[in-house]
Parts: C-alpha cells; structure tokens; sequence
C-alpha cells in the first residue's frame, strides 16, 4: 500500500511539473483570443468593428520582471468592402533591459465567390524596434573573485547598448464560408 501511494504521489508530481512548466510565449498563449496577430486578414473576418486590448504581467521569474502589452482596433467599410486595422504589441524584461516594440497598419479587402466563400486578401505595413541595454548585466571580466568583487564596467566590445529599428511588410489571406 505504501509503495502504491508512493508510485501515485511521483505520477501527479511529474505531471503537475509538466502542466505548471510552460516554454510558451503569453502571447502565444492568449492566440484563440486574437488570432489577428498571427494572421491579419482576421481583420475582415465576419465584417465586424472591434477593440481590443490585452495585458499579462506573469510577475517575476528568477528576479526578472516580464510586461506583454498587445491592443488592436478594426473597423470595416460596408460599401466598399475592405477593413482597416492597426496594432500595437510591446514586452519588456526589467533585469536584462530588453524591449520590443511594434505598430502595423493592415489594410484587408473582401472577395465573395460563389456558395457564399468569401476571400480577405491583406497587406500590412509596420515598425518594431527592439533595444537591448547591455550595462545592467555582470559580463565575466567584470567579476573579481579573490576579492569577492563585482566592477561597474566592462572591457567586453559586445557590451554596448543594442537598439535596433526596421520596417515591417506583410502579406496575408483567409478564405472562409457562412455554412461551416
């Protein structure tokens, strides 16, 4: 009996550490919501108008605290059969300094075929920026061990502040029907 509970016990252990462990983004995880972010011909889905916003503050892990930050806004024109959409996501991580940042544009025309299918084609347009701050981590030269200190700075020439900035295009398409 006791080796049964014992067996059982080791069984939930592993898989309750497989469900709490998640290599997944939040954002990643939050897609049934707002499919939009994969695919921006969702945009024109159903021919709708609607905002959205989303935030996820997982809290700390290992002191390093996490922000995802996502908001959307679409709107369809019901004469000329096209929907305008715009988004703009943002995550930061305190300890490392690392932030990503991105705005787009989508713009989603309306096809009707035949048997009520309907065909969004899209095209977006967008900027990210991404910045990596290398000064608030401890790099090895920078650690002194027999004096047990840590120096403020570094020798290593990869430790300088990283910003990258570019412009994003996209194309994407949906194709869907009233019955199913």
């Amino acid at each position: 009996m006791r080796k049964q509970l014992k067996i059982i016990a080791i069984v939930c252990m592993f898989f309750g550490g497989i469900n709490s462990s998640s290599g997944q983004d939040l954002i990643i995880e939050s897609l049934n919501n707002m499919p939009n972010f994969v695919n921006p011909s969702f945009y024109g889905f159903k021919n709708s108008t609607k905002i959205g916003i989303m935030n996820r503050f997982p809290g700390k892990l290992f002191t390093n605290s996490l922000e995802y930050r996502y908001a959307f806004a679409h709107t369809y024109f019901e004469g000329q059969h096209f929907s305008i959409g715009a988004d703009f996501y943002n995550s930061q991580m305190g300890v490392s300094g690392y932030t990503n940042t991105a705005a787009s544009l989508s713009y989603v025309y309306e096809l009707e075929f035949y048997n009520e299918w309907f065909l969004y084609a899209g095209i977006t347009g967008g900027f990210s920026s991404s910045t990596y701050k290398f000064d608030k981590l401890i790099f090895q030269d920078q650690i002194d061990l027999m004096s047990n200190t840590i120096y403020l700075a570094t020798i290593d020439p990869l430790a300088t502040n990283s910003n990258v900035k570019y412009f994003d295009v996209g194309a994407s398409i949906m194709a869907h029907n009233n019955r199913n």
